[in-house]
């Protein structure tokens, strides 16, 4: 009887060593970019501060649940580009944006399998996230946009192991956002025949990030890889 208990024990034991590998802490600093009726192309004119925090947690040595908070800056404005029409506009904003989201990562290659150890891993990700951004904008039809939207982001990275628990990684993610209201320029029509936006096309959000993160890893060596 004893026995059984111990070998349950170990068991139970092995288990959270080898699950204590499954996750990792870490976070990243970059640049946050805009896409919209100012800016229908990335101008690095435009560049602001980014940053995120997430968590980690490796279901195998290919796909990885994260949770994700990201605060990146986004701005733009009509005053550059020679553009005749965006002069006459003369539109400028600046937001600060908050950002939750979940997300599923594929790694091309197994990565952090001691068996078949790889020098880096190019990885896409994708899921569902919810942004803030400051203040409700009027719209001139009446009402407001509101301050909290839904957007999907995706995007694509590569991670580079450091040692045995440390992590570097560059990351670029797209946010496809449903809302023509980042820049403030939701409305077709300001004044009687002067069009401001493009009512059918909606704004984007982007980061461009260097990532550092942690791999809690306690493995007994008599435990075996499950990745």
């Amino acid at each position: 009887m004893l026995r059984k208990v111990l070998a349950g024990l170990f068991v139970i034991f092995s288990f959270q060593q080898v699950n204590a590998q499954k996750w990792e802490v870490g976070g990243g600093i970059g640049t946050g970019h805009y896409l919209g009726d100012i800016g229908r192309n990335i101008n690095f004119l435009f560049t602001r501060p980014g940053g995120q925090l997430f968590l980690r947690y490796n279901i195998n040595g290919n796909f990885v649940f994260r949770v994700n908070a990201g605060y990146f800056m986004i701005y733009a404005t009509d005053k550059v580009g020679g553009d005749p029409y965006q002069a006459v506009r003369g539109a400028t904003f600046a937001k600060n944006l908050i950002e939750g989201a979940a997300m599923f990562e594929f790694n091309f290659f197994s990565y952090r399998n001691p068996k078949r150890p790889m020098p880096f891993s190019p990885y896409l990700f994708g899921g569902f996230a919810m942004f803030r951004m400051p203040g409700a904008v009027p719209k001139l039809g009446g009402g407001v946009a509101g301050s909290y939207q839904p957007c999907i982001p995706f995007g694509l990275g590569i991670k580079v192991p450091m040692g045995r628990n440390w992590n570097f990684g560059t990351e670029f993610g797209a946010r496809k956002t449903f809302t023509d209201y980042l820049d403030n320029l939701g409305d077709e029509y300001g004044n009687p025949g002067f069009q401001r936006a493009v009512p059918d096309t909606k704004d984007w959000y982007h980061h461009l990030s260097l990532t550092l993160s942690y791999t809690f890893t306690e493995v007994d060596c008599k435990v075996p890889f499950i990745y």
